[in-house]
C-alpha cells in the first residue's frame, strides 16, 4: 500500500502494442479520437476529439464530442450505427431535430 501511495498522481502508459485487446463492440477511447462522423445517408457531422464521461455516462450512455460546424454530443450507442476504428470512420443515426439544437 505505501508503494502504491508514492505513485499516487503518476499517469500509467502502455504502449498501443501491448494493451491487452478489449471485448467486442467495446473500444479505446483513444482509437476514436480523429474518427470522422458520418450519417447513414453519408452526411459528414464532423470528427471526434474527445470524450467526456457524464451523468448520463454513468447511467450507461457514454458521450463523444463531435467537432463539426458546432459542437455535437452523442449520448446513446443507440444512435450509433457502425464503428470501424481502422478506417477511422463511425456511422451514426441521429435523433430527429438533434442537429437543429
Amino acid at each position: 500500500m505505501t508503494g502504491a501511495e508514492e505513485l499516487q498522481g503518476y499517469e500509467l502508459r502502455i504502449p498501443l502494442e501491448e494493451r491487452a485487446p478489449v471485448p467486442e463492440g467495446e473500444y479505446f477511447h483513444s482509437d476514436l479520437i480523429g474518427c470522422s462522423v458520418v450519417e447513414q445517408d453519408g452526411t459528414a457531422v464532423g470528427t471526434v476529439t474527445g470524450w467526456k464521461i457524464s451523468a448520463a455516462a454513468a447511467a450507461g450512455s457514454k458521450g463523444r464530442d463531435v467537432k463539426g460546424e458546432k459542437e455535437l454530443m452523442i449520448l446513446s450507442p443507440a444512435d450509433l450505427r457502425e464503428i470501424d476504428v481502422a478506417g477511422k470512420r463511425i456511422v451514426v443515426q441521429l435523433p430527429e431535430g438533434l442537429k437543429e439544437l
